[in-house]
């Protein structure tokens, strides 16, 4: 028989190792030897086995607490009860455990995975007491129904299965949460609360947050007696809708765009009694997708829509009877008449900007139509560009009654102009006929009995007049300073003589030429005379200071 430390460990060794050891198949004999009583004590302690005081120091260790346990089996064991300090499953030590938690410690703390199992087929429990008999707490595992009971004050709470956790007490009989222990996060699949959900109690930054996979779909649904109203929902695409239900079924959807910015409305947006705002840098609002009629309608007898910059109100389109474009600052720009359908521009109206190479602005008119750009002194016309029915082109001045003064026609077919009164130009202004080419006129063309007239002036006044008569005689017209006149020089229209009312001077030498009745005075070399009363001898010439006759 062996003994001593290699006897095994009666703690530690499985069953099949610790009977395997030697020491248990030597065959123990009976020599029939008488032994005295006085014999016994020093007999049986020389034989007794080194390998049981082995075992038995290692038991004594095991339940002092100094040794240490693998496996506990027993029928039914009451840790409590007994005297122990602690009590020890597996190769870890009290001190390794909490304090308030050290009367049983199983386990290491090494990797390997430990545990306790309860063995059962229809129910395990764990329960936690106060009083004897009394099972304050627990934790209830029955396995008919595979769900785990989580009880408190001696009633369950809490029953867990497969796929859902519900109250034990029925609807609404356990909170989740209270407003001084809140959840720092919830994950689930659906949430019930008849009374609300609330996340946050006001501090910090609470966050819902929906993860799906990417072709799944994420959606909150907004339910009346059990019947859809409203879903939000977030699509595989991306995209984020707002959906309308009626009678559980969908009728409309509101999208907002993820790929491409933008929000789709499927009908008419109303802001009755409020406003629709839209916040960013660059915001487009597009209605319609290029099929139907879309529109933006203001309902109201007056509306407005406004341009802001940075908080200030710049323009504002309104409707008060009539359609006005105004910028505020001013309060001036542009509206439209509600009865005549007239614009009525209250400042500049400016067509291109320099950069466009052909600004027009177009009058288009109907064929026996006029059309016409009026010129007005508080809402009178003064002045007018008219096309009319036969497409000439009038410039028309009207009184301040509005009564028409006078009329500049451009005819259409003739091209000729038809002025009705005098032109002035005014300053230091050149009149000019054609450009070096061709046959170019001035035409004075008056009536029969009537004068034409070109007309030099000095400052307004009347110095000289080149005049056609009503005989159709050729005049020049001197006038003197005071626009008096003092003489003409006629050009007869039948006889074509020329009558001079004085001297005529010809410049140079013989540098003048005169005429009179009597011998010729002063003068000088060079000039000749024509006498016209009682002559012998009509000419003279000056030379040498004397006037000599010409015979």
């Amino acid at each position: 028989m062996s003994g001593g430390s290699t006897a095994g460990n009666i703690i530690t060794d499985v069953p099949a190792t610790y009977a395997a050891r030697t020491w248990v198949d030597v065959t123990k004999q009976d020599f029939d030897v008488i032994i005295s009583d006085a014999q016994l004590e020093m007999i049986v302690g020389a034989n007794w086995f080194n390998n049981v005081d082995d075992n038995l120091i290692q038991l004594n260790a095991w339940l002092h607490g100094t040794g240490q346990a693998t496996h506990i089996r027993a029928a039914q064991a009451t840790i409590g009860t007994l005297s122990l300090t602690s009590a020890v499953v597996g190769s870890g030590a009290p001190s390794d455990a909490h304090a308030n938690a050290d009367d049983l410690v199983v386990g290491d703390l090494g990797a390997t995975a430990r545990g306790i199992t309860l063995l059962s087929t229809s129910a395990s429990t764990l329960a936690f007491t106060d009083s004897a008999g009394v099972m304050s707490g627990y934790i209830t595992y029955t396995h008919a129904s595979d769900t785990l009971t989580l009880g408190a004050a001696g009633n369950g709470v809490l029953n867990v299965n497969t796929s859902l956790v519900t109250a034990t007490g029925g609807s609404e009989s356990v909170s989740l949460g209270e407003a001084s222990n809140l959840w720092a996060g919830v994950s689930a699949a659906d949430i019930y609360g008849r009374d609300g959900v609330q996340i946050g109690d006001g501090t910090g930054s609470p966050q819902l947050t929906f993860d799906r996979d990417t072709a799944g779909v994420a959606s909150v649904v907004f339910e009346a007696e059990g019947v859809a109203q409203w879903r939000l929902q977030h699509k595989a695409s991306g995209d984020l809708s707002l959906d309308r239900y009626v009678g559980g079924a969908l009728q409309d959807s509101v999208l907002f765009g993820n790929a491409v910015s933008g929000v789709q409305f499927p009908g008419n947006v109303s802001g009755a009694g409020s406003s629709v705002a839209f916040d960013d840098t660059d915001v487009v609002l597009v209605l319609g997708d290029g099929d139907g009629t879309p529109s933006i309608e203001l309902a109201g007898p007056s509306s407005y829509i406004t341009f802001s910059d940075t908080g200030v109100n710049r323009f504002f389109i309104g409707f008060d009877g009539s359609l006005s474009l105004t910028r505020i600052a001013g309060s001036d720009g542009l509206s439209i008449d509600d009865v005549d359908g007239g614009v009525v521009v209250t400042h500049s109206l400016r067509v291109g900007n320099n950069s466009v190479s052909n600004p027009l602005l177009v009058i288009d008119k109907a064929e026996a139509g006029t059309s016409s750009l009026t010129f007005s002194n508080e809402n009178q016309a003064r002045f007018a560009f008219l096309l009319d029915s036969s497409e000439n082109l009038l410039l028309r001045a009207y009184s301040a009654g509005g009564a028409t003064l006078r009329t500049v026609t451009f005819n259409n077919a003739t091209g000729l102009w038809s002025l009705p009164n005098d032109i002035t130009l005014t300053g230091t202004r050149t009149l000019t006929v054609g450009d070096g080419t061709g046959n170019q006129a001035i035409v004075v063309n008056k009536s029969a009995a009537g004068t034409g007239v070109l007309t030099f002036q000095d400052n307004g006044t009347v110095r000289w007049n080149i005049k056609c008569d009503a005989s159709e005689n050729l005049l020049f017209e001197r006038y003197n300073s005071s626009g008096v006149l003092q003489d003409t020089l006629t050009v007869d229209q039948s006889t074509s003589r020329w009558v001079f009312p004085a001297a005529i001077s010809l410049g140079g030498n013989p540098r003048q030429f005169t005429a009179g009745s009597g011998v010729p005075t002063g003068g000088a070399d060079g000039d000749i005379y024509w006498r016209t009363s009682g002559v012998t001898a009509p000419f003279y010439w000056r030379t040498g200071g004397v006037w000599t006759a010409i015979t």
